[in-house]
């Protein structure tokens, strides 16, 4: 087999499986407390909204996989779930998209140096600190779904 064989197949399942909590471990179930990654027939022909219409959910009692509305769904609309509370690099990798809005999404930025108290490091956090003090008005409007995570500067020993 292939790599490009390998990620292709690992890309297909992995992006229409969902994570899903059990009651408790099973001996076929990976995740020690019951968590696991699943592959359930149809959910992933439900798309991903931050304001969802509907929740998918493990029934202890029935033994099933359930999709259940919480809101009023009109006929003929589409049914939404919400994935979770992921920036875009995790929608893509995990689910293979992206959202042009999200809300959720985020980037760290970090800068490699020998000597973190050197002084172009010292001018970099300088900067930033400076940028990121800005009101959020001032933001262009194609980054506005975008915020910062994490601003680090990484030492390096050689």
């Amino acid at each position: 087999m292939t790599w490009e064989r390998f990620f292709w197949a690992w890309h297909i399942v992995n992006t229409r499986s969902i994570f899903s909590a059990f009651d408790k471990p099973h001996a076929s179930i990976d995740g020690e407390e019951g968590n696991s990654l699943a592959v359930i027939p149809f959910v992933d022909m439900f798309n991903h909204s931050n304001d969802c219409n509907a929740y998918a959910c493990w029934d202890s009692i029935a033994q099933r996989y359930k999709i259940i509305s919480c809101k009023l769904i009109a006929n003929k609309k589409q049914i939404f779930l919400c994935y979770g509370a992921h920036s875009n690099d995790v929608l893509w990798m995990e689910y293979g998209f992206t959202l042009p809005n999200n809300i959720c999404n985020k980037v760290n930025i970090s800068h490699e140096v020998n000597n973190v108290e050197s002084e172009i490091s010292m001018k970099i956090l300088k900067r930033l600190r400076e940028h990121f003090k800005k009101k959020a008005d001032c933001v262009p409007p194609k980054f506005q779904s975008l915020w910062i995570d994490q601003i680090s500067i990484i030492e390096i020993f050689l």
